[in-house]
């Protein structure tokens, strides 16, 4: 790891943008892997610090994505539901529908993990045609389940599942 920590300094000292953001946007993935969420969130803070305006609008969703997954882990669900929305957006704003759906799928479970369960409901159940068209079927499904586990609760909220 230190290796590819160098490569991120190396291109930060280059003054490269789109190698610096396209290095730390793949350390930051490769700290998430290893469960290293704080130093993750510190790289992506880094990067954006560095580069306000990020190299294009694909990179600032997918920052924005990575952001929101980290804070999700770390419990800061109100930033991460923040950073999610940006992502959104900012996929949206670029005609990218993929991401945007995939972004979306994500928010739906952010609202879960806050308990939200009739705004995760609705997420779900208006990102699921887009996913189905998109045909990205293993996202669909999860989406699906996700539907059906919420519904189960809101039926019988006292069962356990």
């Amino acid at each position: 790891m230190e290796a590819f920590e160098r490569a991120l300094e190396l291109s930060l000292e280059s003054n490269l943008e789109a190698e610096a953001v396209a290095s730390a946007l793949n350390l930051a993935s490769v700290l998430e892997d290893l469960d290293q969420y704080a130093p993750a969130l510190q790289v992506l803070t880094d990067i954006e610090a560095r580069y306000p305006a990020l190299a294009d609008a694909q990179t600032y969703g997918q920052v924005r994505l990575l952001r929101a997954l980290l804070l999700e882990c770390l419990g800061d669900l109100d930033e991460a539901l923040v950073s999610c929305r940006l992502a959104i957006q900012t996929f949206e704003d670029d005609g990218d529908v993929e991401n945007a759906a995939l972004a979306t799928l994500n928010l739906g479970g952010l609202f879960e993990s806050r308990g939200e369960s009739e705004e995760a409901l609705a997420t779900y159940t208006r990102i699921l045609a887009i996913l189905q068209e998109l045909e990205l079927v293993d996202e669909a499904d999860e989406c699906l389940s996700r539907m059906a586990k919420l519904q189960l609760e809101h039926r019988d909220p006292g069962r356990p599942h």
